[in-house]
Parts: C-alpha cells; sequence; structure tokens
C-alpha cells in the first residue's frame, strides 16, 4: 500500500512506537534472565534503558520504506508491507493436526458488497483492516496482517504478458511451440505421484 508523505507519517510515527514498545517489553524478558544468572548486576541494570544499552535487541526493519524512483531517489511516498497469514492448526496431543482453520481476508467493495479478490490490480484504490503482529525470534519486528480489504476504486488485475514486434530473424518449429504450450496441461501431465 502506497501513501503520500502526510498521509503516511502518522501511521510510521504509531509504528515507530509499537515497535519502541516492543523492544522495551523484549528487554525487559531478556534482562529478567539475565539477573537471575547475574544477580550483582541488578544495580547496575535497574532500568531498562540501561540494560539495552549495553545489550540492544537486534530487529528487523519496520514494515514501510521509501518508494524511490529509477534514479534511486526518494518520490515522498512510503510504501506499506502486508504479510498473509498462513492458515492456523489445532493439534492433538501428539501434535497431529485435527482440525484447519484458513485464512480468510474479507473484501468488500465501495458499497460493503462482498468482491473477487483474485481480480484487484496495481493501481487499485483500497482501504485496509489489519492487525500488528509483534514477533519475537533472533530479531524483533512487527508485521501487519490484513483482516479485511475494501476496494474504494478498482483496477483489474492483469497477469503479465509479453508482446514484440514481429521481427525478421529465427522462427521455431510450429510443432515444437504446440508442444510447448501443452506440456503443462493436466490430462497429459505425468506426474510420478
Amino acid at each position: 500500500m502506497r501513501l503520500s508523505e502526510a498521509e503516511a507519517a502518522p501511521l510510521r510515527s504509531f509504528l515507530e512506537k509499537q515497535m519502541d514498545a516492543h523492544r522495551k517489553t523484549v528487554g525487559k524478558i531478556r534482562m529478567e534472565k539475565h539477573l537471575k544468572k547475574y544477580p550483582k548486576q541488578k544495580e547496575k541494570y535497574a532500568k531498562i534503558d540501561a540494560y539495552l544499552a549495553e545489550h540492544p535487541v537486534p530487529e528487523n526493519d519496520l514494515p514501510v520504506n521509501p518508494v524511490l524512483d529509477e534514479m534511486g531517489e526518494p518520490t515522498g511516498e512510503w510504501e506499506f508491507k502486508f504479510n498473509e497469514w498462513g492458515n492456523a492448526y489445532k493439534r492433538d496431543g501428539e501434535g497431529n493436526i485435527v482440525k484447519t482453520y484458513p485464512n480468510t481476508i474479507i473484501i468488500k467493495d465501495a458499497k460493503n458488497r462482498p468482491f473477487d479478490k483474485n481480480n484487484i490490480g496495481n493501481g487499485s484504490l483500497i482501504r485496509i483492516a489489519f492487525v500488528i503482529f509483534a514477533y519475537q525470534a533472533q530479531n524483533i519486528g512487527l508485521k501487519l496482517i490484513p483482516v479485511g480489504i475494501q476496494v474504494i476504486e478498482h483496477v483489474e488485475y492483469a497477469s503479465k504478458k509479453v508482446d514484440f514486434d514481429v521481427t525478421d530473424g529465427y522462427e521455431s518449429d510450429e510443432e515444437a511451440v504446440a508442444e510447448a504450450e501443452n506440456m503443462f496441461t493436466r490430462e497429459e501431465a505425468d506426474v510420478p505421484f
């Protein structure tokens, strides 16, 4: 999702505050573990900021970047990256999947009616509802997870198709072209499983 500088500023500021809070929460957990191991350092690390100054929490970039032109110069727009959840699973005591909960993003048109999500193309004007997922692994970070999309102005998705002007030169065998086009049809596919 792309926004102008003015539109992006409040969301960028909010994400920076969320990352700061996440950093301090994770830092506090790590500090408590550290102090259990080294109890004599309790005075030294009486405040979380002192601990984080010496033991910074590695973090990934926020899911927002400036949009650059062909020359690598900022255009004044910001692009926010959204990640779709995978499926959720309920497991039994042995770890076997007993139920799958598919991820579904609710997509509506401007009149709040259901919309075909496979048809939204670049340049569409959308409104997006999302949750912020704070994660912790080796690094910490934030992910923006969409839960709903409203299509305000629709630009139809166009698949990538490359057409060239006809010119003199090499011509492939028509039979080979037909064979290549039909190579991966379901009826003729020879899949060994």
